[in-house]
């Protein structure tokens, strides 16, 4: 759990292992957490495990296994408030309606700045996050109480 004086949790889903370090240093000059991992699979490990807040997703269009967008929003079914960047580098067309399908409200080219990237974080943080937010609970919630797709992400898991 989070204790009064920790700053905001931003988890980022970045599968080059050259790219996610330089993400990460550069999301940690704000007042936060960072927690970085390599795909969607170890995300979804985290949000079953975790228990504190995660107040923000950045996340990398293009990953294996299940690509950002398809990630972002199985994540909305859990943490349905999280506020969520999305970083791609084709930012244009039918992506936008996807995106705003979902509830994302941030879709970010992956060649902006990292000055780009960090004005729009502390933006999005400043920003109320509303007190619905669902979080699943290890053991129990949502997930696998869930249906077909939840079915199948936890069948993949177990590999």
């Amino acid at each position: 759990m989070r204790t009064e004086d920790a700053g905001p949790t931003i988890v980022v889903v970045e599968e080059d292992p050259h790219v996610r370090p330089s993400l990460r240093q550069s999301i940690s000059s704000l007042p936060v957490e960072v927690i970085s991992v390599s795909g969607g699979s170890e995300l979804i490990r985290l949000l079953l495990t975790e228990v504190r807040v995660i107040d923000m997703l950045i996340v990398n269009a293009d990953l294996p296994w299940m690509n950002g967008l398809c990630l972002a929003a199985l994540t909305r079914r859990w943490r349905r408030n999280m506020r969520m960047i999305l970083l791609t580098r084709f930012p244009e067309g039918d992506l936008r309606s996807k995106v705003a399908e979902i509830g994302m409200a941030d879709l970010l080219p992956a060649n902006a700045s990292h000055s780009e990237l960090l004005a729009l974080v502390r933006n999005r943080l400043c920003q109320p996050q509303t007190s619905e937010t669902a979080v699943v609970q290890p053991g129990g919630g949502s997930l696998q109480e869930g249906g077909k797709a939840d079915s199948l992400v936890l069948e993949r898991l177990r590999y």
